[in-house]
């Protein structure tokens, strides 16, 4: 078997944006056809995938891998807002296991991390579904 790794992946230029994607790439693969349309093309995009492959829904086998997810997501988040401040909103869609899911909504703090979109996938299609935190 190989090493589970977790894998981040940000756009190589950081500077500031009013909306950026987040892919939580996971159980299987979000292709650009899922939310093409649904969101801007051009927003930065960052991933988080793992080395595992092909990607699938029983990857998750250990809570440590719910702890390292945890702590990544957290220090991507925090990044996010360094790179494009607290008035940016998080375009999130999301392809993983239920525990990674309840972690995602564990972890996200209204009053620090910026507004996020979370898009539910129906059919093969993402659309928005409902929003966490509010800019006052």
């Amino acid at each position: 078997t190989s090493a589970f790794e977790y894998v981040v992946t940000s756009p190589r230029e950081a500077k500031s944006a009013k909306d950026v994607l987040l892919l939580i790439s996971l159980s299987g693969q979000i292709e650009e056809t899922q939310y093409a349309g649904v969101v801007l093309q051009v927003m930065p995009r960052y991933q988080i995938s793992h080395t595992l492959k092909p990607l699938t829904p029983d990857w998750l086998i250990a809570e440590k891998q719910v702890k390292d997810f945890r702590k990544i997501f957290r220090d991507l988040l925090s990044s996010i807002q360094e790179t494009h401040g607290q008035e940016t909103t998080i375009h999130l869609m999301i392809a993983a296991p239920t525990p990674i899911v309840f972690e995602i909504g564990r972890q996200y703090r209204p009053n620090h991390h910026p507004r996020v979109t979370i898009y539910n996938c129906v059919g093969r299609d993402f659309q928005p579904a409902f929003q966490l935190g509010e800019h006052t």
